[in-house]
């Protein structure tokens, strides 16, 4: 059986309980990590420390309903880990590709080449900002979040080498190259391959999505 989900976080979070995740990566916060190959790693973590939580009932509605979805889906989705530490939770989900994480959590993003993109009918056409050579070098205002002024996107320079991440979702992103170019609003770069995303996920406009290019 087919089944979109409103995502476990959104699930448990609608029931008073939230998540958190770690895993694969050093992470602080709830992100998103994109493989080479256009799979997806997500990791959440969130406070667990009512008293009411019950960790056992979290681990049995996660694996049950990753379970039900893998009926129709075989080998689409998995845990790597869930668990309780701390008063945190720590999830760590894997996908076999930004279309499965979408379904799966009904939660927008795309990866693929910027003329797969526009083919699949989403709006690149948006202001962007590009990173410096010197912040692609990995220098300290990187960090710190300066990036350039604003380019419209016919302005933007794009190659056969360069991917395409879309998300509508407030999330940290973590890309496998170095970016080059990204949405003017609800981004900040933190890093040579990361990216802080803060999205309107009630937006009605269900096509415009922060944009992340990358090679």
């Amino acid at each position: 059986m087919r089944k979109k989900v409103a995502g476990i976080v959104a699930c448990l979070s609608a029931c008073g309980i939230l998540l958190a995740a770690c895993g694969d990566v050093n992470v602080t916060e709830n992100t998103i990590e994109l493989k080479k190959d256009g799979k997806i790693t997500e990791y959440t973590i969130e406070d667990f420390s009512q008293s009411y939580y019950d960790a056992e009932e979290l681990n049995t509605y996660i694996q049950n309903t990753v379970d039900t979805y893998r009926e129709s889906h075989e080998g689409s989705v998995r845990i790597t880990r869930a668990e309780v530490q701390e008063q945190k939770a720590y999830l760590t989900m894997k996908y076999d590709s930004a279309a499965t994480y979408s379904d799966f959590s009904r939660r927008d993003c795309f990866w693929g080449t910027v003329a797969e993109a526009q083919a699949a009918g989403y709006d690149l056409d948006m202001d962007y900002i590009q990173v410096s050579r010197e912040e692609a070098a990995g220098s300290s205002s990187v960090s710190e979040g300066r990036i350039q002024s604003v380019i419209p996107f016919q302005d933007v320079q794009t190659d056969e080498e360069m991917k395409v991440f879309l998300i509508k979702e407030s999330v940290s992103v973590i890309v496998p190259g170095t970016i080059q170019y990204v949405s003017a609003d609800g981004t900040k770069v933190t890093g040579t391959n990361t990216v802080s995303v803060s999205t309107d996920e009630e937006a009605a406009d269900d096509n415009q999505m922060i944009c992340v290019l990358y090679k």
